[in-house]
């Protein structure tokens, strides 16, 4: 059994999480943010829509990687589950810029707002439109 160092930093890694099922739009880079500082790591994670995958850079302790790692594995943490299940490949070494995990966060947490805000105002289009459709389907 390969015991992990819990104090040893890895260095940055990525991985892709590809869709069987839908991984864009459902929650799931979301859940990504959200699990991350829950296992002490940073991440960054981006959709590539054209390759119904995700892009996962992540930060922290060799053990709290691979706990992340294994969870996403083990749990469908996607917040809409409609379709399909999800694969992770396997992790690599990410030779990339190091990402400015900040400005990921500030970014993510600003385009999530946005997208919440777009789905508010479709819901009080549909209330305001309520009572019209109401009356006419009382008039049948």
């Amino acid at each position: 059994m390969n015991v992990l160092d819990t104090k040893k930093v890895m260095p940055i890694i990525k991985f892709y999480i590809k869709g069987n099922g839908k991984v864009i739009d459902s929650g799931l880079r979301l859940a990504l943010a959200t699990l991350a500082p829950k296992h002490n790591l940073r991440i960054y994670c981006r959709n590539l829509v054209d390759q119904n995958s995700v892009e996962v850079v992540v930060d922290g302790r060799e053990n709290d990687v691979s706990n992340f790692y294994e969870e996403l594995k083990t749990y469908d943490v996607r917040i809409f589950r409609k379709e399909g299940a999800y694969t992770l490949t396997p992790i690599e070494p990410y030779n990339g810029p190091t990402p400015d995990w900040n400005e990921f966060r500030n970014a993510f947490n600003t385009e999530q707002l946005a997208k919440g805000a777009e789905l508010l105002q479709k819901v009080i289009e549909s209330l305001e439109s309520l009572p019209k459709r109401i009356a006419e389907e009382l008039k049948k």
